[in-house]
């Protein structure tokens, strides 16, 4: 009997370690789940998020999770966002995620409201100091004349059609307040060459210009390109003129 008791026994403890790997596999699949679960609301014991874990909770966190103390923390300066940041605060011992936007913007027009803005790359931003455009540039208003930019000769568009034996390539200067990205009536830099090129992105800065936000250094002078048996010829490759920010 006593050997049937504890054969039993074994039995059971058999039965239970098979019960307890079973729920030790649960909770090794919680970790899993739940590096997750303690990464972003605390649970598994581990208390919430903290001060020191904010701006893991930035990337991990969800509104509701628990969390000790209070804090904040935001990505406003990364570079991996736009206009908008992501901001996380804790209070009442919950997490509360929230995306803000302040500055947004489309074109100048949404920036009006602060005199001496203008929309660079979708934010509002301080207007730099006016600087002397390069010969045979123009200096062009904007945000309500507050601001200026300067820009190439547009070439080509509807005041200046190509041959007919010629392709109207646009610039690379274009205005923030086009409707369209193909319309040479926005842009300068347009450049009237044989048809069979790819677009003028990676031509010389002098002679197309830059995105806006940005603008040519103008170290080497002004180069000349032309499409040639659908290949960009241009007068040098070595010393290139480059697109940098604009000096806010």
């Amino acid at each position: 009997m006593l050997g049937g008791l504890e054969g039993g026994g074994a039995g059971l403890s058999s039965s239970g370690g098979a019960t307890s790997n079973a729920q030790g596999g649960q909770t090794q699949g919680g970790q899993a789940q739940g590096g997750r679960s303690q990464a972003q609301g605390g649970q598994g014991g581990s208390g919430g998020w903290t001060d020191s874990t904010c701006y893991q909770a930035l990337a991990e966190g969800h509104t509701g999770d628990a969390c000790r103390g209070q804090f904040s923390c935001n990505n406003e300066n990364s570079v991996l966002m736009d206009c908008c940041h992501l901001l996380v605060t804790c209070s009442n011992g919950n997490l509360a995620v929230s995306k803000v936007c302040e500055g947004c913007c489309k074109n100048d027009n949404d920036c009006l409201s602060v005199p001496g803005q203008w929309c660079i790359n979708g934010r509002c931003q301080d207007c730099p100091p006016a600087e002397k455009c390069p010969t045979g540039w123009t200096s062009l208003p904007r945000s309500n004349n507050l601001c200026q930019w300067c820009v190439p000769p547009q070439g080509c568009g509807p005041a200046l059609l190509c041959p007919p034996d010629q392709t109207c390539y646009l610039g690379r200067a274009c205005s923030p307040i086009c409707l369209t990205s193909d319309d040479p009536s926005c842009c300068w830099g347009n450049q009237c060459s044989a048809p069979g090129c790819d677009k003028t992105a990676d031509l010389d800065c002098s002679i197309v210009g830059c995105p806006d936000g940005q603008k040519c250094n103008m170290l080497y002078g002004k180069h000349k390109c032309s499409c040639v048996d659908g290949t960009w010829l241009c007068s040098t490759n070595i010393q290139r003129n480059s697109c940098v920010p604009v000096q806010q």
